[in-house]
């Protein structure tokens, strides 16, 4: 499955999620970018993708497991992103994240690696960060 942002480089766990013996979804964990969080008590949905065609609510049942998996990994918080291609979050406020922070975000900004282009073509997007604390 393709993701709107790349692969990931760097990732903690992944996990794949089938039905009838097809891959419908798959999910990836990262450490926070950010050096002013604690990577040992947050961890990041890093990239989450779906198929097209796949069962209703798949990806707010999918993040349960993964936050089931987070929580018993002793983890306090876990974080999302949304805003690229459309993804303004549904399926994490489902899952029952809460809006933590909403943001216009430039993706001309992105290219700072080697292979890396501009995140939809420079346009300006909102970005929400969306997070469910673990306790």
């Amino acid at each position: 499955m393709d993701h709107t942002l790349g692969g990931v480089h760097v990732w903690k766990a992944a996990f794949e999620a089938t039905y009838h013996s097809e891959t419908i979804a798959v999910l990836i964990l990262s450490t926070p970018a950010s050096p002013h969080v604690d990577p040992s008590s947050e961890i990041v949905i890093s990239r989450l993708a779906c198929h097209p065609v796949r069962p209703q609510n798949t990806s707010s049942w999918f993040i349960a497991r993964v936050r089931d998996w987070a929580r018993d990994h002793g983890y306090d918080r876990l974080v999302a992103f949304a805003g690229v291609g459309g993804n303004d979050g549904t399926c994490y406020e489902a899952a029952g994240f809460e809006l933590e922070e909403l943001v216009w975000a430039d993706g001309s900004g992105w290219t700072n690696r080697d292979g890396r282009g501009e995140v939809a073509n420079g346009d300006q997007w909102r970005r929400s960060k969306w997070v469910c604390a673990l306790d």
